[in-house]
């Protein structure tokens, strides 16, 4: 507010000494006086601009006060996390009536996105409560599946049927591409909204999702798989992970020429090989796979694949999970309604941290974390629940 008082004051004076004889600019603090054309100088008023100038300086000071204070705190913030003062805080849980099928979270953390039935609905999650600013893409004949969400667009598939949203042009207009009855299962997005990866029982899809409608690129048949593959992309080196059964097959997808290309593949050494989560951590250095009995935890940043963590319960414990704000922990949602939170120690070992206990008994499903670490959503049934946490 100061800034801006401030800098109104300057445009004012500079506006008001321009309409004389001669022109007055600031350059900083200085005072820089022009002649006119005909030769005589005029100075304007030297009160005003002393003024100013010192207005100019004190909102100066004021901003490094006001740096300094943010510093206090986030310091404050830390050491209060660190030594388990603060405590995970359930701030608001919001009734929306249905199973959440599928939830998608903007790159920025500002949008969330969860299926309801025939429709999308778009959160603001800045805003306090979270609120529904639009239903997208209502239509009682399509029922919606998954979802996979960037700054700009948003893509849901259904049976036979992907579907784009362009979230630039609100309301937001969508279009739809049939896909031969094909029920698209996964979805991953690239970043930049050129490339869409999608899977299918028995194939994995590639798309062009720069025209509209998206075009078909790429078909590859894969391993059958009764909950479709799961996926995961690595825009930057271009490799996309995905789950068969008791495989984890990495594809070289930087080729539009020849499609993805088989890079490797890693064992997954795990009891109930169906995978809930294939996820990668923000850097893309470290891949979690989970199923309902153990989470993996691999680091992928070499050629190979190598387990750096293993977290085992009895069966049908886990029901999801997701990495923290980085690499060095991550978070599990459990059948019983908890959320845990475990730490990957530097001897690969992986403790529990942190139990939040259930507002209600649950499987806890879609959990997703805002980039910067502090808030956490998930669901049970058709409740949704956001945590204020420490990063």
């Amino acid at each position: 507010m100061h800034a801006l008082l401030g800098w109104m004051l300057l445009a004012a004076a500079t506006l008001a000494i321009q309409g004389q004889e001669g022109a007055i600019g600031l350059l900083g603090d200085d005072v820089l006086i022009e002649p006119p054309v005909n030769g005589s100088i005029y100075v304007g008023d030297m009160d005003l601009l002393a003024t100013i100038s010192a207005l100019v300086s004190t909102n100066s000071q004021l901003q490094e006060e006001n740096a300094a204070l943010n510093g206090q705190v986030e310091r404050l913030s830390e050491w209060l996390c660190a030594s388990g003062v603060l405590k995970p805080t359930r701030l608001y849980e919001i009734q929306v009536g249905i199973a959440l099928r599928a939830v998608s979270l903007s790159p920025t953390g500002r949008r969330l996105y969860s299926t309801e039935g025939f429709s999308v609905l778009s959160w603001d999650v800045t805003s306090n409560p979270p609120a529904i600013i639009e239903t997208l893409g209502l239509d009682q004949g399509v029922l919606l599946v998954q979802l996979a969400a960037t700054e700009t667009h948003l893509y849901a598939s259904a049976l036979g049927r992907l579907r784009t949203f362009d979230l630039t042009q609100p309301p937001s207009s969508f279009v739809d591409v049939n896909h031969s009855g094909m029920l698209l299962l996964h979805l991953a997005a690239s970043p930049d909204n050129t490339r869409l990866f999608a899977s299918a029982p028995e194939n994995l899809t590639v798309w062009d999702v720069t025209q509209s409608p998206p075009v078909l690129l790429h078909e590859v048949a894969v391993p059958f798989t009764e909950n479709g593959t799961r996926l995961a992309l690595d825009w930057d080196r271009r490799l996309l992970y995905t789950d068969e059964g008791s495989l984890i097959t990495v594809y070289d997808v930087s080729s539009d020429t020849q499609g993805p290309a088989l890079a490797s593949i890693i064992v997954d050494a795990g009891g109930d090989f169906r995978l809930i989560e294939l996820i990668l951590s923000s850097d893309n250095t470290r891949l979690l796979s989970a199923t309902s009995d153990q989470v993996l935890v691999w680091n992928v940043t070499s050629g190979a694949a190598v387990v750096i963590g293993r977290v085992s319960l009895s069966s049908n414990t886990f029901t999801s999970a997701t990495f923290g704000h980085d690499a060095s922990y991550f978070y599990t949602g459990m059948r019983s309604g908890h959320i845990v939170r475990w730490n990957i120690e530097s001897d690969g070992s992986i403790v529990s941290t942190l139990t939040i206990d259930p507002p209600s008994i649950g499987r806890v499903t879609h959990l997703k974390l805002d980039p910067d670490g502090v808030y956490l959503y998930s669901s049970v049934g058709g409740t949704f629940h956001v945590w204020a946490i420490c990063p």
